[in-house]
């Protein structure tokens, strides 16, 4: 009997191969879009330094295909960038950041939200550093352009807002930390409704608003919805769900619940031993 392999196992053998001896993809072997896809599982298995092949793998064939001025080439980099990130190499992931940004706009793509991608990728890196002045001005950029292609109410608008709502908050801005975090949750709320991980997200970013400018009986309230959101949604054993109980925990200690405080915690550790990132 005769054995066919369907395109999806044929990929799966043929970049097992290729990652154990570090050999490189040739010609139509594989298409970018199966790559792309590759790249994006490996990078949510935190497998950097695979994903950072494959991301190599992607350039070079943009390259040969279609050239170094393609957008699939400037995607490619940041693709690159993101590994390297991950890789903890990152004087390599912002210089690759910065070459697609430049691409891009010698392309006349100055407002694609290719830009706003790369923009947003050496914004958490600037964060990450410490260098939050310059995190929250890629941080607006990206923000507009992405206002720009998308309009206000979408998605990626309401992440922007939310990691601006971050920076403002680790400034001690908290009047324009509320404002960031109260707008994307309205966006979130008007596209996924009520009950939404996402939702839930952003209603535990308000949360944490409330905590830092000393309402805490308002902060537990929206983190006890926030918890009630997650576990409808993506359920108790989820890390997400355990920085949510890891939250309350924070709040109980500063109303002096000490009981209550160790509960949450433990169960919150637990859960992140058993679930990791």
């Amino acid at each position: 009997m005769e054995l066919k392999m369907t395109k999806p196992l044929f990929t799966t053998l043929l970049l097992a191969f290729l990652l154990a001896t570090g050999q490189h993809l040739s010609g139509q072997a594989m298409d970018y879009e199966s790559m792309d896809a590759t790249w994006t599982r490996l990078q949510k298995e935190k497998k950097a330094d695979s994903a950072l092949f494959i991301a190599k793998q992607m350039r070079e064939w943009a390259l040969t295909h279609e050239g170094d001025t393609s957008l699939r080439y400037a995607v490619s980099l940041r693709l690159e960038a993101g590994s390297f990130d991950m890789s903890k190499k990152t004087d390599s992931a912002i210089l690759t950041y910065n070459t697609a940004i430049e691409i891009l706009r010698v392309q006349g793509r100055t407002n694609h939200p290719e830009v706003a991608s790369n923009q947003f990728g050496l914004c958490l890196i600037y964060f990450s550093s410490g260098e939050y002045d310059r995190a929250e001005n890629l941080a607006i950029e990206a923000l507009e352009i992405n206002k720009f292609n998308f309009g206000e109410i979408h998605p990626t608008c309401a992440k922007n807002l939310s990691f601006m709502g971050a920076i403002y908050s680790i400034k001690g801005d908290y009047q324009n930390a509320g404002i960031c975090y109260k707008k994307a949750l309205d966006i979130r709320k008007s596209i996924f409704g009520e009950n939404h991980p996402d939702v839930g997200q952003s209603i535990g970013n308000l949360g944490t608003y409330y905590m830092n400018i000393g309402e805490y009986e308002t902060a537990e309230k929206l983190y006890k919805l926030s918890l009630e959101i997650k576990k409808n949604t993506i359920g108790e054993t989820n890390y997400e769900f355990a920085s949510s109980l890891n939250n309350l925990s924070i709040i109980y200690r500063r109303l002096m619940d000490y009981k209550n405080a160790e509960i949450l915690l433990k169960r919150s550790l637990e859960i992140k031993k058993n679930s990791p990132r």
